[in-house]
């Protein structure tokens, strides 16, 4: 007996036995087929078990045994007779996992051993699950769009199909998921109210049940709100004006609201922390800024939530509308230098260099000059011009006043303008040497030109043919002088000089002044005289002499000193002797016992002269006779009296000759002291 494997494509497997013997060839079959699937667990399966007679004798007593399936086992009682078929179906619960079931049959032939066959059959039991996530805020604000993510995931053993969530906010289609696989989708809502409910998934195993999962999603919705207004006062503004704003922070929502802040860049003055707000009340307070310029100024009031710990804020702003009234003024004024007497006209021009309209414009410039205007529009100008007469120096000055439309006051000055009343003048003044100036010396001269005016001076020059004293000084400022210094030979003969300075003034008048200085040429002279009281004299008789010395140039004699060399009573000296001026002075001396006393005196000057000059001298001689015993004569003024021949000592010559001839050179040499003293009374 051998056995068979035989395999149907696609059925179950089928073990045939055979017998061994030729003679014949019984021969059975079994097939176990699964009706459906796969199967839950506890499910109902039902097998279907085919046993067929593949030989060519009858077979009896047909039994098949099914030890995992009980309820498969069956006997049929009736022989199956070659070729025969015998089916039948059975019932079994589906385990907690897959399983195959093994069902064996066997038969007896009519001669041998018996037939059997075996046949299995694998039941798919499946264990589906599905499970759904929610994620999503736990907080919402009303109204805010929010994100919730479903995530379905096939917890099973075996793939899901259709499956899809059913929610009135996230309806989502996943389609077929295999075993352990996930899928996620978002969704977008509003929050309009909280949530608090459960949200289904559900798919189709391989039974075509439904297969469900679920989730709670929980979401709070919460309402802050946070409302701030702010209210300027007045308007339009000037720049530095106070602007004053209310500001209101009002809690518009459910939840108290904490460390509110309150911040302004352009006003921070406004800015403020409020460190709780309860829902549903406000705090509002006033605070101020300084005009700049046309700004928007933005208020920001913030807080952060509690409850979802995010920012909640509110802005208000307040338009400022900053006027800027400007005046300009300019005065120009014709000419800036005139004489005493001339006219001035003055134009004055007022502009409007702001952005809004003035009014009442009152302009007033110059000694005399005022207009009004009604109104002067933005950037619109008006001019006026005056005339004066201006005798002395003036400042004209100019002022323009307004009204905004705020009713403020706006004012410009102009630049004043200085008015020269030109007083010009130029003096000389010539200096030159105090003193007489010897002939042919040199000796400075100065030419001191000075601006004695209140203009300045230009094309200054010094006009001096004679001297060479000739200059350009150029440019003299009112108040300064210029010397102008020269040199010049003395003549024989006293001079009178001559300068001429001129000058024009800044409107081309031109302006002179002269000045003259006598130069005296130095012509000194000196003179002695020395006269004795008397002619004759007894002898041992006091003997008076009469000195004068006499200045009899142009010049100052100084020092002067006189000297008697046989008598020092007569030497005087006089520190100086101006011109014409005579000292006269007394001396005496005893007469000799015999002869003649001669007495000569001599004198001695300095002229004081602008430069050098020789010394002058002068000298003069008083004789006197002396007799023994006589009378005292008188004498005259100074020349040789006679008197009586005295005896010359004893010398052993003849007397009479001797005194003869002393009395002949003693007339010569009076003769000769008068011609010569005559002759030296001058030095040149």
């Amino acid at each position: 007996m051998g056995v068979a494997l035989l395999v149907a494509l696609g059925g179950p497997a089928v073990f045939a036995v055979t017998p061994a013997t030729a003679a014949d060839q019984p021969g059975i079959e079994l097939t176990k087929e699964v009706v459906g699937g796969p199967f839950r667990t506890g499910d109902q399966v039902t097998f279907q078990l085919t046993v067929r007679n593949t030989g060519d004798v009858p077979l009896a007593r047909v039994t098949v045994a099914d030890p995992s399936t009980p309820g498969c086992a069956q006997s049929r009682v009736e022989p199956l007779e070659p070729g025969g078929v015998w089916g039948y179906g059975c019932f079994a619960a589906a385990p907690d996992a897959d399983f195959t079931n093994v069902a064996t049959v066997t038969a007896r032939p009519p001669a041998g051993r018996r037939v059997e066959a075996t046949a299995s059959a694998a039941v798919d039991v499946i264990h589906p699950g599905l499970a759904l996530e929610v994620n999503g805020p736990k907080t919402a604000r009303k109204g805010e769009t929010t994100d919730l993510t479903l995530t379905v995931t096939n917890t099973g053993d075996s793939p899901l199909w259709g499956v899809k969530t059913v929610d009135p906010n996230c309806a989502r289609n996943f389609g077929k998921l295999e075993a352990g696989a996930s899928k996620t989708e978002k969704c977008t809502f509003t929050a309009t109210e909280s949530i608090d409910k459960t949200i289904r998934a559900n798919g189709a195993d391989g039974t075509n049940r439904v297969v469900v999962a679920s989730a709670e999603q929980h979401l709070t919705v919460i309402n802050p709100g946070l409302s701030l207004t702010k209210k300027m006062a007045g308007g339009p503004f000037r720049v530095g004006d106070s602007v004053v704003f209310q500001v209101e922070v009002a809690n518009t929502g459910d939840l108290d609201l904490t460390d509110v802040k309150i911040t302004d860049e352009q006003a921070p003055e406004c800015a403020r922390t409020i460190a709780l707000l309860l829902a549903g009340t406000s705090q509002a307070y006033p605070c101020a800024m300084t005009a700049k310029e046309d700004t928007e100024a933005k208020t920001l009031a913030s807080a952060i939530v509690q409850e979802d710990g995010k920012p909640l804020s509110s802005a208000a702003t307040s338009q400022l509308d900053v006027i800027h009234p400007r005046l300009d003024l300019v005065q120009e004024v014709t000419p800036k230098q005139l004489y005493p007497g001339g006219e001035v006209t003055v134009e004055l021009k007022v502009s409007n260099t702001g952005d809004v309209p003035l009014t009442d414009v009152q302009v007033t410039g110059g000694p005399s000059c005022v207009f009004e205007l009604a109104e002067l529009a933005p950037q619109a100008t008006e001019a006026r011009t005056c005339t004066f007469v201006a005798e002395q120096d003036v400042t004209s000055k100019a002022a323009a006043t307004a009204v905004d439309p705020l009713g403020g006051k706006v004012a410009k000055t102009a630049d004043d303008v200085e008015i020269d009343v030109l007083g010009p003048g130029i003096t000389a003044k010539l200096t030159g040497p105090v003193k007489p100036v010897n002939p042919g010396q040199q000796a400075a001269l100065v030419v001191e030109v000075t601006n004695s005016g209140d203009a300045v001076l230009t094309d200054v020059t010094v006009e001096d043919p004679l001297t060479g004293c000739a200059a350009e000084i150029g440019k003299l400022e009112p108040g300064q002088r210029h010397e102008v210094p020269c040199e010049f030979t003395m003549a024989d003969q006293d001079l009178v000089y001559f300068v001429k300075v001129v000058g024009t003034d800044p409107l081309g008048g031109e302006f002179h002044s002269t000045d003259e200085l006598m130069l005296r040429a130095a012509k000194p002279g000196l003179e002695l005289t020395k006269d004795a009281d008397v002619a004759k004299v007894a002898a041992g008789a006091t003997v008076t002499f009469t000195l004068t010395a006499k200045n009899t140039g142009n010049t100052v004699l100084a020092p002067v000193a006189v000297t008697d060399p046989t008598l020092a009573a007569c030497d005087r000296s006089f520190e100086a002797l101006d011109p014409g001026e005579a000292r006269t002075w007394t001396c005496t001396t005893p007469a000799p016992s015999s002869g003649e006393l001669s007495n000569t005196a001599n004198a001695k000057a300095s002229p004081d002269t602008n430069g050098k000059a020789a010394e002058l001298t002068d000298s003069d001689t008083a004789v006197v006779q002396v007799g023994g015993g006589a009378a005292n004569q008188s004498g005259g003024s100074g020349t040789p009296k006679q008197t009586a021949a005295k005896s010359l000592a004893s010398t052993g010559v003849d007397a009479l000759p001797t005194v003869a001839g002393g009395l002949v050179l003693l007339l010569a040499g009076a003769a000769l002291v008068l011609v010569s003293r005559r002759g030296q009374k001058h030095v040149n």
